[in-house]
């Protein structure tokens, strides 16, 4: 008769084989099934990195072609004309781009930014450190005569306004009573389009007048000027003619020379405060005529960059669209206003101011991004330093 012990040690060792082959496959599947947990997770963080990608990618595009622009429009020592500005421009463009192209290749994607079109504009420019009159002096001298004020179309109708910024000298910028209250605004406006004068003992500080429809009347204004209480400190006012409220800020002890950056709505040393000076400007959607008033009573540089050819520009002036009260008693031409800047290759720079050049407005470039996961494009238009 055999011995059953044999029998039940034998049964034992099967049943510890068996369990420790189910222990393996189980830690397998679940090694498994952690891999593929993992591996989903990647995937989704990778998907979900996607967006921000693009975002990011749109953001350096901007940012490279504001200062493409910026550089290019600048840079007119040579009297670039249209056609070199573009292709200065589209070169810088796709120079970032090839090289974009090839750090991203290396992590599997695709990127690239294409200029699709351009705004050819125009660049308003003062760089002699001169009062902020127009070429000719005599078209002042005829408006004080009449009114009291002296006030010049920066342009001869609305046009869409950007990089708006003035280098300024504090010890020439005049002193000024009359800021636009709601006692006296309409006077003020009555000034610019009638013989009604105020009295010569309440004058007038520099003023910006945006008129937003081109019909004389003006819906906003901002004054620089320096208060009797201190000459060292410089104002800046602003007043709103449909609600008659005005906003103040301060630049106290001003530097001898200063910037203000009117578009960007800052004024140097001054950590935002005067910010609501220059709010209104992100409510004017629409395009507008700009004038100066009393450009006598500050000094320095100026620029700005308007939406319309450099030929347009000058002809509207010669063609007498201006509804200034300086134009509908004097026959205005564009040299009246502005030197005549020479885009010549041949001839040197001339820096008679003000003057103008031309310019490119706003470009607007294809954004193209492909990986594995995701493909986009988009369109994005780039107007540097517009309000």
């Amino acid at each position: 008769m055999g011995d059953g012990r044999g029998g039940e040690k034998n049964r034992a060792q099967l049943i510890l084989v068996g369990a420790l082959a189910l222990a393996v496959a189980l830690v397998s599947l679940a090694l498994v099934l952690n891999a593929s947990i993992y591996a989903e997770n990647l995937a989704t963080r990778a998907n979900q990195d996607e967006p921000a990608r693009i975002s990011a990618l749109q953001q350096e595009v901007a940012t490279g072609t504001a200062e493409a622009m910026a550089h290019h429009n600048h840079d007119n020592e040579s009297h670039a004309n249209y056609t070199e500005l573009e292709t200065r421009i589209d070169a810088s463009i796709r120079e970032w781009s090839a090289l974009q192209l090839q750090d991203s290749a290396r992590e599997g994607r695709f990127v690239d930014a294409d200029v699709t079109s351009m705004t050819r504009g125009t660049r308003i420019v003062q760089d002699d450190g001169s009062q902020f009159k127009p070429e000719d002096d005599g078209l002042l001298d005829t408006v004080v005569d009449l009114v009291g004020d002296s006030s010049w179309a920066v342009t001869s109708r609305e046009y869409r306004i950007r990089d708006f910024r003035m280098t300024v000298e504090r010890d020439e910028i005049g002193g000024g009573t009359t800021v636009y209250t709601e006692a006296n605004v309409s006077t003020f406006i009555g000034k610019l389009t009638t013989s009604t004068s105020l009295s010569t003992d309440d004058p007038t500080p520099y003023t910006v007048v945006y008129d937003m429809n081109d019909d004389g009347n003006y819906e906003h204004a901002i004054s620089i000027y320096r208060p009797d209480s201190d000459p060292d400190d410089v104002n800046f006012t602003y007043y709103n003619t449909s609600t008659g409220s005005t906003t103040t800020c301060t630049l106290d002890e001003a530097p001898a020379t200063f910037d203000v950056d009117v578009s960007g709505g800052s004024v140097e040393g001054t950590d935002g405060a005067c910010e609501g000076v220059f709010d209104f400007q992100s409510e004017t959607d629409d395009p507008y005529q700009l004038i100066f008033v009393e450009g006598e009573e500050i000094e320095g540089d100026y620029q700005l960059v308007v939406d319309t050819e450099k030929g347009t520009f000058e002809n509207d002036y010669d063609n007498g669209l201006l509804s200034s009260l300086t134009c509908s008693l004097l026959t205005c031409t564009f040299e009246d206003y502005y030197n005549p800047h020479s885009d010549d290759h041949d001839s040197s720079p001339s820096h008679t101011s003000p003057y103008v050049e031309p310019a490119i407005y706003d470009t607007d470039v294809l954004v193209t991004y492909q990986s594995e996961r995701v493909e986009s494009s988009s369109t994005i238009r780039v107007a540097p330093d517009e309000p």
